[in-house]
């Protein structure tokens, strides 16, 4: 654990050095350092102002909808942020984003941003360490659904330097229009893959979904949703969730040339006990599972070839033309 050993020295030159180490938030309590609740236009002692935005092109997003998530832990009512590699705990808090306007003139975003152009966005305070780097990595989630993982891409990262005061903006998010592609895929429980089990040999365990078939996608910031059983045929429809007006309002139809990733989840009887349709480390398996495209105007869906990662996360796929 970091603590500083020299702050009553450097603070008789008007100096301070502060650290922000993994689970070690000492420093706040330092006289010098100590953050108070927020006030405009007034940065937090010992910190600098790290700021990342989101633009919304479609206009679905309200206030503190959108979640910055990453290796820090945020405090909002002094807007510091600490280095936490397990991402705030894992539930949070996030920092929020607005579209308020900068900080600098009692908003949350970054000085020079206007409020109320469809570009969220929050900035926070870090200290920065006493010697050599601190790496954070982050994402974006919709608090609105879930803390659904919105993030486009690797994780990001900005990088703060012992001794850092200028203000850092860390690469932000761009979301796609909506496109006019409608998706439906279907799970047939007749034909699933056999689940796994060890050591071998063993007989495999039979599927448990009489709870219910959901799935989660890439495409609606990967919230589970619940499927229609036909028969034993579980089939969902993007264009039912999403939308104005639909339960999803935040993600809308595909554009060409989107990738679009799903996961099948079965739930058992007591409806709350779920396991994902994946075997073994090859994750989920393309057996039993179909896809179809409907673009605007279509009568119906088109069949789609269901594709398996590789690498990474090993998630199944579909690719819009």
């Amino acid at each position: 654990m970091k603590r500083i050993l020299v702050v009553a020295a450097l603070a008789s030159l008007g100096l301070v050095a502060c650290s922000s180490s993994e689970t070690d938030t000492t420093l706040y309590s330092e006289p010098n350092c100590k953050a108070s609740a927020w006030q405009t236009n007034k940065i937090p002692p010992c910190t600098v102002p790290v700021s990342i935005s989101m633009d919304d092109p479609n206009g679905v997003y309200k206030a503190g909808e959108a979640q910055w998530k990453g290796s820090f832990n945020y405090d909002a009512v002094t807007r510091v942020a600490f280095f936490d590699s397990s991402w705030g705990g894992g539930n949070g808090p996030f920092a929020p984003l607005y579209d308020d306007g900068p900080w600098t003139a009692g908003g949350h975003e970054a000085a020079g941003e206007a409020a109320g152009d469809g570009t969220f966005g929050t900035t926070m305070f870090v200290y920065p360490p006493v010697t050599g780097t601190t790496t954070f990595e982050y994402g974006m989630v919709d608090h609105a659904f879930g803390d659904g993982w919105i993030w486009k891409g690797s994780n990001g990262t900005f990088t703060v330097a012992a001794g850092a005061s200028a203000p850092i903006t860390a690469a932000g998010l761009t979301l796609s229009p909506f496109g006019t592609t409608d998706m439906q895929v279907k799970l047939d429980t007749a034909a699933l893959e056999p689940n796994t089990c060890s050591p071998t040999p063993c007989t495999p365990a039979a599927w448990d979904f009489a709870g219910g078939v959901k799935v989660k996608g890439s495409a609606w910031g990967w919230s589970e949703v619940v499927t229609t059983n036909v028969g034993g045929v579980y089939t969902f429809t993007l264009s039912d969730f999403v939308g104005a007006g639909k339960p999803l309002y935040h993600t809308g139809l595909l554009n060409a040339g989107d990738v679009a990733q799903f996961v099948f989840v079965f739930y058992a009887a007591d409806g709350t006990t779920s396991k994902e349709y994946k075997v073994g480390a090859d994750g989920p398996p393309t057996t039993g599972v179909t896809a179809g495209l409907k673009a605007s105007g279509a009568g119906t869906f088109t069949p789609v070839t269901v594709t398996k990662q590789t690498a990474g996360d090993k998630n199944t796929f579909i690719t819009v033309p």
